[in-house]
């Protein structure tokens, strides 16, 4: 048995049948290990068995869930109305607390085999790990506001720190949650880097602004294949790809309806692929926006609409001829 199936703690059936596979060479140590964590969020014990999933553990997660949101946003309530008052210090505290009790419960959870979270515990713990990464990015917006950074050093600080937090949760559990706050680092830094190397409001500007997101969310949605839930990466950066055409079609509109309609294609080319609704419905939000923004800012009046019309009437005629087609023979 490999040293990682060993550390896993699966000594039943199921870390002995694959611990022969791994032997006998038609696995690898690491497919195995893989295989053991997927049986774990099933909710699969370690002999095999299937552990009953109670009404009580989906309540205490949708408890846990609640507890901590309403947590975090009591601290955000914290800050708006009584900040001023607790002073630098106890601001500082207040938001460190809340990271640790964070951070510590979902430490504790992930690793509560007998409690009702069972079949959930790593599901509730990469939330909760991302709560405290929110805190912890609290915590250092408020240590660089003593230390008085500039706007462009305190987006590091708190990209480092969801870099930081994000990064480790996704090693333990790569759960969405820990996505979601790697991609939040990522725009902090992408704003630290438009701070200290785009200045001024003029066109020229705004087109390297609106081209830097671009190229970010183009990223994520290229990237998305090697996380071990592909979709949400994927659709985080291809909303921002088409955010950001939607924003360039405004300042510059030849670029933007340019990389618009690459990053349309780039949707549908991915819902081609994979068959699942919510590429096709941003597919169509982009076509929908980014067009008519980028044709309204070059022609103006009746000409801008009948340029869009007569393209719309070409593509859906294509559809038809298309659905017209006899359809081959085709053999499963």
């Amino acid at each position: 048995m490999s040293t990682e199936v060993a550390r896993s703690g699966s000594t039943g059936r199921a870390g002995e049948v694959l611990a022969g596979l791994v032997r006998d060479g038609i696995i690898s140590e690491q497919q195995s290990a893989q295989i053991l964590e997927a049986l774990d969020n099933a909710g699969v014990d370690e002999a095999g068995e299937a552990e009953p999933r109670h009404q009580d553990g989906t309540a205490a997660e949708i408890l846990s869930y609640l507890g901590a949101a309403v947590t975090v946003g009591a601290l955000t309530l914290v800050v708006g109305l009584s900040w001023s008052d607790l002073g630098e210090l106890g601001q500082i505290l207040i938001c460190a607390a809340i990271t640790v009790l964070f951070g510590g419960l979902s430490i504790l959870i992930s690793r509560w085999r007998g409690s009702v979270f069972a079949h959930r515990r790593q599901a509730v713990g990469s939330v909760l790990a991302a709560l405290a990464a929110v805190a912890a990015a609290m915590t250092v917006s408020q240590i660089a506001d003593v230390a008085a950074l500039s706007d462009g050093s305190t987006a590091i600080a708190v990209g480092l720190a969801l870099a930081a937090f994000g990064i480790a949760a996704y090693a333990v559990w790569r759960r969405p949650p820990s996505v979601l706050v790697m991609f939040a680092a990522g725009i902090s830094m992408v704003i630290a880097l438009l701070i200290f190397t785009v200045h001024g409001n003029a066109s020229t500007a705004e087109t390297l602004r609106g081209l830097t997101v671009f190229l970010y969310g183009a990223a994520w949605a290229v990237a998305g294949s090697r996380f071990r839930e592909p979709h949400l990466p994927r659709m985080l950066g291809a909303m921002t790809a088409l955010g950001a055409t939607e924003f360039l079609a405004l300042v510059n509109p030849w670029l933007g309806l340019i990389l618009g309609i690459l990053a349309v294609a780039g949707v549908f080319a991915r819902f081609w692929a994979d068959r699942r609704w919510w590429y096709a419905a941003l597919g169509v939000l982009g076509a929908l926006a980014v067009p008519a923004t980028a044709v309204g800012q070059l022609w103006s009046g009746l000409f801008a609409a009948i340029v869009l019309l007569g393209v719309g009437v070409l593509l859906v005629v294509a559809a038809l001829v298309l659905a017209g087609r006899p359809r081959g023979v085709r053999a499963d």
